[in-house]
């Protein structure tokens, strides 16, 4: 009956999601990048919305930059990329067949 209570009260039911999200952790994967806590993903998070934020900000009186040769470049190693990858996937699974 008392836990019942305490788990239709949300403020509890909040808390006890936080304690649960901070510090149940998975022991194997606290060498992992943002994963041993909360805050790293929380702290990414909000220095995006920063930067989402003070960007256009700081942007404002500069001129844009002149990036259609280097994105030109991009695409073109994105697609030569991509078809190796699929011919060998592709010639992988013809070998298999």
């Amino acid at each position: 009956m008392i836990l019942e209570l305490f788990l239709k009260n949300p403020t509890i039911r909040l808390a006890i999601w936080t304690v649960y999200s901070f510090f149940a952790v998975d022991p194997r994967t606290n060498v992992w990048f943002l994963v041993p806590s909360a805050y790293s993903p929380l702290s990414a998070c909000l220095l995006y919305l920063l930067v989402v934020e003070l960007g256009p900000l700081i942007m404002r009186k500069r001129e844009p930059l002149e990036l259609r040769i280097p994105m030109a470049l991009y695409n073109f190693g994105a697609t030569a990329l991509n078809v190796y990858c699929f011919s060998e996937v592709n010639s992988r699974l013809m070998q298999d067949l």
